[in-house]
């Protein structure tokens, strides 16, 4: 085989170079036969062992020539190589990789070799925290999911994030509401332990650090116990009790005394300005000129004894049924000093389907989004952060070790540095809200799907006895919630209710047949999708030992056996999970709409609508492309951004076919 003659060309690149392929000033020669040795020689089937030491050095430097920082990357040539292979929609092939550095080869441009740049990239997903964690799930597939801890501290370490952050709760003042920071929940009814924990001040010369839940002194003198944090009208404020003092009977040291579970909206808080508070618990001294955690401490140490190696405590008062509260709060301890940044997620869970196009293949995904950014930030795709996916693992299996990690930043927090202060911070973090569609609610909240259920509604107890009843008259005034009395609305389901129903279901399945856990589970509106599969393998006997291992499982205290949403700290399935917009409008009530018109036109109707989507000027309008003929065949396929052109276009590509 003749090798071809290779002349020694200088090749400079230059602004004004072609370096298109075969043009006539990028001096390429013919290319060779797919059989020939110069072609293998070009690694287009992948790279040599001996590639790795044969790689073309560069010309070395001049001593006057400056330096380049590539920083994180080693060299220019790593960082334009992670460029091309893409991410996300976009990563490119091996094959296609070895083509671009072969082109660019020609111009003494030497990019990392294949296995080389993914390396880079490995790397720097590992100085970013970015690790990739699999685990086994209750039904022996593999689940791989992004750690959520790696994500929420790359986030404090992203400027552009944190200046547009909200790690406080707000009361709007009567202001349009527009942010998730702005809800209810975060500000009224979260659980104590995981609601915002403390507010910082700064101080001449230091900065001091106010927790819930321990005695304040003011500037003016009044002692008082903060028991929620929020932010009005750009100021920090806190919602504080006043306590009752209790001498005790030794007429040694005393009690405080506050109400149990305070609310927030109690007529018993007081609304003080952060500004205002002046010592902290450890700093505050009674007119003795002894500290107030001396005299607590005195006053239990006799009932308290055993508990006041590490604890001291105050009193809270429930229909005179005294209950203790840990001093100084537990959160002091688990910041070792550092501000504690409040960091909600809203957590989303997607059925990709495979639809009738088949434009995607079925799986599903989680991802999640930063409740204390505006939705114009938060819905950027920048700030929308996957966290895990699977065409295998079901809803629920996905979800295990993400909650898991969850729960964790929820009792621990999770140390990261925030580029705002420019300091080391504990995020801690709970689900605000778990958003999706109706099959990933009803898996979220161990509902049944809602559309052939007898209690379609996961928030309120609306049920009928058996399908045929849902066409009478009584339970479309309960759905629209018209009675006698004017609009009552159907109870709520309590959430406890759920998870003990469930819990006592299982215990008495295991001496029952399966019917009967079916019909009470059917009758409660319930259906646990992990635990219907233990009892279904529970009751096989044709599988020895199978029953003694979940017995196995019971006993070693799994909470694999149920719902792990069942454990996640703040979250109430029958609260947290609205539907998002994309299913109540686009995908729900715009859907439906379309497919009732189109249903109803004729084959020349149909030619009209084609040519008046033919017609259609998109121009000022915001959508990127529009196929005609896709829109007429192709309605029932329609994802979230067909339905958009929809709503755009309807009242001029439609309306002309409108009878009513």
């Amino acid at each position: 085989m003749q090798t071809p003659v290779v002349e020694n060309h200088v090749n400079v690149i230059n602004d004004d170079d072609d370096v298109g392929f075969a043009s006539e000033s990028s001096g390429v020669h013919p290319p060779p036969t797919d059989h020939s040795e110069e072609f293998i020689s070009l690694e287009v089937f992948g790279d040599h062992l001996g590639a790795i030491t044969s790689e073309i050095e560069h010309p070395p430097q001049s001593k006057d020539q400056k330096k380049e920082d590539w920083s994180p990357f080693h060299k220019q040539e790593e960082f334009i190589a992670c460029l091309i292979l893409g991410f996300l929609h976009h990563i490119i092939s091996r094959v296609a990789y070895i083509h671009i550095r072969t082109v660019l080869k020609t111009k003494q441009l030497v990019l990392p070799y294949w296995d080389a740049a993914r390396r880079t990239k490995d790397r720097l997903r590992k100085d970013l925290n970015f690790i990739t964690k699999q685990s086994i799930s209750v039904w022996d597939n593999k689940v791989f999911h992004i750690s959520v801890k790696g994500i929420l501290a790359n986030e404090m370490l992203n400027p552009y994030v944190t200046r547009h952050l909200e790690y406080y709760p707000h009361d709007p003042c009567g202001d349009p509401i527009d942010s998730l920071y702005q809800s209810f929940k975060w500000r009224e009814d979260l659980p104590r332990d995981v609601r915002v924990q403390m507010v910082y001040k700064n101080f001449k010369k230091q900065v001091k650090h106010f927790y819930i839940y321990e005695p304040t002194r003011l500037i003016s003198g009044q002692v008082v116990i903060p028991t929620f944090f929020y932010k009005a009208q750009g100021k920090l404020y806190a919602k504080c009790c006043v306590p009752e003092y209790e001498t005790n009977k030794s007429g040694k040291g005393f009690k405080l005394i506050i109400p149990k579970d305070i609310k927030f909206s109690d007529s018993k808080q007081q609304v003080v300005d952060i500004m205002e508070f002046d010592e902290m618990y450890s700093e505050i001294k009674m007119e003795n000129q002894s500290y107030l955690k001396a005299e607590l401490n005195y006053s239990l140490s006799l009932t308290w004894i055993s508990y006041l190696t590490n604890y001291m405590f105050i009193e809270e008062n429930d229909n005179h049924k005294l209950t203790s509260i840990e001093l100084p709060n537990p959160w002091r301890a688990k910041a070792k000093g550092c501000i504690i940044r409040h960091f909600p997620i809203n957590l989303y869970a997607d059925d990709t389907s495979g639809n009738c196009s088949k434009q995607w293949n079925k799986h599903i995904s989680y991802y999640f989004t930063l409740s204390g950014l505006h939705p114009h930030w938060s819905n950027q795709e920048y700030n929308c952060h996957v966290v895990s996916m699977s065409n295998v693992a079901s809803c629920l299996e996905l979800a295990d070790p993400i909650l898991e990690e969850i729960n964790e930043i929820s009792n621990n927090g999770h140390f990261a540095y925030d580029s705002e202060i420019n300091q080391k911070v504990l995020i801690m973090s709970i689900v605000l809200v778990a958003l999706g569609d109706s099959p990933m609610h009803a898996e979220m909240t161990s509902t049944p799907m809602p559309a052939n259920a007898n209690s379609p509604c996961r928030m309120c107890q609306l049920s009928v006895a058996k399908k045929e009843d849902k066409s009478l008259v009584g339970y479309v005034k309960d759905f629209l919630r018209l009675t006698t009395g004017g609009i009552v609305p159907p109870p709520p389901r309590k959430w406890e209710d759920t998870i003990s129903n469930m819990k006592k279901f299982w215990d008495e399945s295991k001496n029952e047949a399966k019917t009967k856990y079916d019909d009470k589970t059917k009758e409660n509106g319930l259906k646990d999708n992990i635990n219907v599969e233990f009892v279904e393998q529970y009751h096989q006997r044709n599988k020895p030992g199978q029953k003694e291992s979940i017995d196995a499982l019971e006993n070693a205290g799994s909470e694999q056996l149920f719902n792990r949403f069942y454990t996640l700290k703040g979250f109430d399935g029958g609260k947290d999970t609205p539907v998002e917009i994309l299913h109540v409008l686009q995908l729900g009530l715009i859907q439906y709409l379309l497919r009732d018109f189109m249903e109803g036109l004729t084959e020349g109707d149909k030619r009209t609508v084609e040519a008046n989507w033919q017609a259609f000027n998109k121009d000022s309008l915001n959508i990127s492309s529009l196929r005609a003929v896709f829109m007429v065949n192709h309605y029932k396929s329609f994802i979230g951004k067909h339905m958009k052109i929809v709503i755009q276009a309807a009242p001029f590509v439609f309306f002309p076919l409108m009878n009513r």
